[in-house]
């Protein structure tokens, strides 16, 4: 498989990371024999319209994303990701030496997930905890790590993530560095299409036909948003990025009318991710 990685930075300025890029190709073949039709038929349940090629082009896009967590990251570290669902960035840091621990709570997925996880588990030594740690406070890992990542996870909750980042604020080690990254709800496209009458938020249809609970998106976040719930859970902002990195950007150099929002897309404030690093 030839998986494109496209550039997609813009306020980031590093290498391309080739070990790492190399691992991420590595880790999405591994699971693409994985990802069958009847997988995604059982998860789609509760997230109606979801399919295998919707599944597929994120892990591929997402290599834009993922980039922004190694500024900076050297060494074998102890890393804890949450909410990985299928593991491409687990398996890929593993492959370049991380000690890495997945938390996921299983009630939200079909057998075969865990199938899979025990699977990368023995293949790549990733530990997975079926934990869900963003209903209570105060729930204990027993360990504590040099790295938390946060990827796309909390515009599914349904409810506060005051417990979730409170939670993994108890399980960072001092000088520890926290990865959070969530769709910007002020993204160009997203105000065009909402000018055009449109909802911003996921299809009535995709909510009404899916069954509880509902795990697509509940809450997108603006900058301002990130910024407060870090500082209410006790978190300093070390850095904070924003960039596009979906293919919904690349066919608009080619329809005139829709240029506008494409170049307003290159305003940080109204760009598609907003990535932040902190620290307790």
């Amino acid at each position: 498989m030839t998986i494109k990685m496209a550039d997609g930075k813009r306020n980031i300025k590093q290498q391309d990371f080739p070990e790492f890029q190399k691992a991420y190709k590595e880790s999405i073949d591994y699971l693409l024999s994985n990802v069958t039709p009847e997988l995604c038929k059982n998860i789609s349940p509760c997230n109606f319209g979801f399919d295998s090629k919707i599944l597929v082009n994120y892990m591929e896009r997402s290599w834009l994303r993922y980039k922004h967590l190694l500024v900076g990251v050297s060494g074998s570290l102890d890393w804890l990701e949450i909410g990985a669902f299928l593991p491409t960035l687990p398996i890929a840091l593993a492959k370049i030496g991380h000690k890495v621990t997945v938390v996921e709570d299983m009630e939200f997925y079909p057998e075969g997930i865990s199938a899979l996880y025990e699977k990368v588990a023995a293949d790549f030594s990733i530990k997975f905890v079926n934990r869900n740690l963003t209903t209570k406070p105060d729930v204990d890992l027993g360990t504590q790590f040099d790295c938390v990542s946060l990827m796309a996870v909390l515009e599914h909750l349904p409810y506060t993530p005051r417990y979730l980042l409170e939670n993994i604020r108890g399980h960072l080690r001092a000088g520890g560095r926290f990865f959070i990254d969530v769709p910007n709800v002020h993204f160009a496209l997203t105000i065009y299409n909402f000018l055009r009458g449109r909802h911003i938020l996921p299809p009535i249809e995709s909510v009404y036909r899916s069954e509880i609970p509902f795990t697509g998106h509940h809450r997108e976040y603006t900058r301002s948003d990130l910024r407060y719930i870090l500082r209410e859970a006790g978190f300093d902002i070390r850095r904070m990025d924003s960039f596009n990195y979906s293919h919904s950007l690349e066919f608009l150099d080619f329809i005139f009318p829709w240029r506008w929002p494409h170049l307003l897309s290159q305003v940080p404030s109204l760009s598609e991710i907003i990535f932040v690093e902190a620290a307790k």
